[in-house]
């Protein structure tokens, strides 16, 4: 049998996945010539198939040196190096072959798909969709009923790529459209009905991405994303023993899938069966001891074994590997935490330094204000106020975008113009988890200053927490922290109780102009009159600028001076003074209340204030965590 008929064959056995019976062929092949192009591909793709990565990387090399005289097997030698060395987790090494192989054959569909394959590892997704897009265009796709079936299976390769690279974009709705226009030409493509699936379970419409999972599974029933995918919804949909079912089968398919390792052990976490999560863990490390979130997971088991110091290694490690994830850093914080509540004393410096070293470890998170005043070291105030200003406009728009997010969740619209709303609008909230995280960054921040009995700081981390907003359970904890600073642990002047308060602030406000004028008019009414007319006759001039509802205005103004003018006419001294002493008393006292702790006598004192029974414990700081992460989830 000559090289031309031994080559044939060795392909043929390949294709056919029989690599152990390939590879010696090839072999055979390369002894009589050793510098045969073709064999020593074949050869590369077998060993690649063999998981021999290393053996294929010096074969493929050779096919390079030698394959130098022809373009075409110069463009196959690079693009299977690139793929070697994807293989082997090198993928900034596999896409500069790639990129060389692109220039000896830019017209190549299939090289470009390859390069947008590796940039989805590299997590550069926008390149990934101009590579996808590019291979596309190669391919001159236009007509779904006219391409032959290579070009067909390259075309569903470029859609499913772009339906990933837009999902972690978070523009779902593009996403979804790029996953539509694969299952159209490949109605059978279990990873587009998958790809579709998690971009459903994304938005929310978890019953429909069951579906879509099962649909996929159909198709593929040893598809290990597709079984991890199908637990992560019934997860989602609170049927723990089904996903516990599916997490499982899809570690049975592929043993090395990290993520269906890492779910299921976060599921046993997350009820508390921590020796299957440990035993899972250790299985998933072993595997892939880089991998950021299976040392999160196990830096979570340490913690909840009280274990502080091995859990807080365990997340610096997460921290370096997932390049500063703020929620593992909040976690890091937390173990420090609760060591120092553990270890010794609230009175303790050792104690007093750990709480300040979480404090410097929160205050790395950036944040939008952060991030503004990095850029004007002397940041003025109206830049301050621009950014708040800012805050407040979100805040609004994030309100819309969740109660239509709800609306169309909840009314489970399915049909494509809701669908693809619901989409856009998850794709927009995805915006505001940077502010989500400054908010629970400053909560936690305000626990901390709390803890150092630096209460003016901690007034300012849970006013901002309150302000932004996400989330009832960690705003209605700032709410009652912040509640017992101003009430209990700052002492203030009357005005200031009133006028600075960091919550409420505008009903005090009002409440305090309406107390001092009532004071005021009660005791001096004629004068409280005159003031009251001068102030109508100013008022009204003003109105005058707004002719088109200037009437309108006018009358609703005469209506509320009428009712202060009559409240002054009942005011008569010498005919009422009891009468008016009295209010002028509870006017007065209510007026300074808040600032009033006890009233003492010569014999007797009476508690007016009694401090609230209130104590930052470290369940609740964790409890709003976890909330943080749920949101973080979604």
């Amino acid at each position: 049998m000559d090289v031309e008929e031994l080559i044939k064959k060795a392909d043929e056995l390949r294709r056919m996945g029989k690599y152990e019976e390939a590879l010696p062929v090839y072999e055979r092949v390369l002894e009589e010539c050793p510098n045969n192009v073709p064999a020593l591909i074949g050869k590369v793709v077998v060993l690649r198939g063999l998981k021999r990565y290393n053996e294929a990387l010096i074969v493929v090399d050779k096919a390079i040196e030698v394959g130098s005289e022809s373009t075409e097997e110069l463009a196959k030698a690079w693009s299977n190096r690139g793929f070697v060395l994807r293989d082997l987790k090198k993928y900034g090494e596999s896409l500069e072959a790639f990129k060389i192989s692109i220039s000896f054959n830019p017209e190549s569909a299939f090289l470009w798909n390859a390069k947008g394959l590796v940039l989805l590892n590299l997590q550069k997704y926008n390149e990934a969709v101009e590579a996808y897009t590019t291979s596309l265009d190669k391919n001159s796709f236009k007509n779904e009923h006219v391409i032959d079936e290579k070009v067909r299976k390259e075309i569903v390769f470029s859609f499913n790529g772009k339906g990933v690279a837009f999902a972690n974009l978070g523009q779902f709705d593009n996403s979804i459209e790029a996953f539509n226009e694969s299952i159209k030409l490949d109605p059978k493509s279990a990873f587009a009905l998958s790809g579709k699936a998690t971009v459903y379970h994304s938005i929310g419409k978890l019953e429909e991405a069951l579906n879509f999972f099962e649909a996929s599974l159909n198709f593929d029933s040893t598809s290990s994303f597709a079984w991890n995918g199908k637990g992560l919804a019934l997860l989602s949909l609170n049927q723990f023993d089904t996903a516990i079912d599916s997490f499982k089968k899809s570690i049975f398919y592929d043993g090395d899938f990290i993520s269906a390792h890492n779910n299921l052990a976060g599921l046993y976490l997350d009820i508390g069966d921590l020796k299957n999560a440990s035993s899972i863990l250790n299985d998933s490390f072993f595997k892939d001891p880089n991998n950021y979130f299976t040392l999160f997971l196990k830096g979570r088991i340490k913690l909840e074994k009280q274990q502080y110091d091995s859990a807080i290694d365990y997340f610096k490690e997460a921290i370096s590997l997932s390049t500063g994830s703020p929620l593992i850093l909040i976690w890091e914080v937390y173990a420090k935490y609760l060591e120092a509540e553990v270890s010794f004393d609230s009175n303790d410096k050792m104690y007093q330094d750990l709480i300040i070293s979480c404090i410097r470890d929160l205050e790395k998170i950036n944040t939008p204000i952060k991030d503004l005043k990095k850029t004007n070291k002397y940041i003025s105030l109206n830049n301050t106020t621009e950014c708040l200003n800012l805050k407040i406009c979100e805040k609004i728009r994030k309100k819309l975008l969740m109660s239509t997010q709800s609306f169309l969740v909840k009314r489970k619209y399915n049909s494509n113009i809701s669908t693809k709303l619901l989409a856009k609008v998850t794709s927009e909230l995805l915006r505001y988890n940077t502010l989500r995280i400054e908010s629970y960054n400053s909560y936690f921040l305000g626990c901390f200053f709390y803890k150092l009995k630096d209460y003016f700081s901690a007034k300012d981390e849970f006013a901002n927490c309150i302000k932004l907003n996400f989330g009832p359970k960690v705003t209605n904890s700032a709410e009652q922290l912040l509640e017992d600073i101003w009430n209990h642990k700052i002492n203030t002047s009357i005005p200031k109780w009133w006028l600075k308060s960091p919550y409420h602030s505008f009903r005090r406000k009002i409440t305090f102009l309406f107390l001092l004028l009532s004071i005021f008019g009660l005791l001096l009414p004629e004068s409280s009159f005159l003031f009251l007319l001068i102030l109508y006759n100013y008022t009204t001039k003003i109105l005058m600028l707004f002719q088109p509802i200037y009437e309108l205005l006018n009358s609703i103004l005469l209506i509320i001076f009428s009712l202060f003018f009559t409240a002054l006419s009942f005011i008569d001294w010498k005919d009422n003074t009891t009468q008016c002493a009295f209010l002028f008393v509870f006017l007065f006292f209510f007026l300074v209340s808040p600032c009033l702790k006890s009233l003492k006598g010569s014999e007797i004192e009476i508690e007016l204030q009694s401090p609230q029974n209130f104590e930052l414990t470290p369940g609740l700081i964790e409890r709003n965590l976890k909330d943080l992460e749920k949101g973080l989830k979604k």
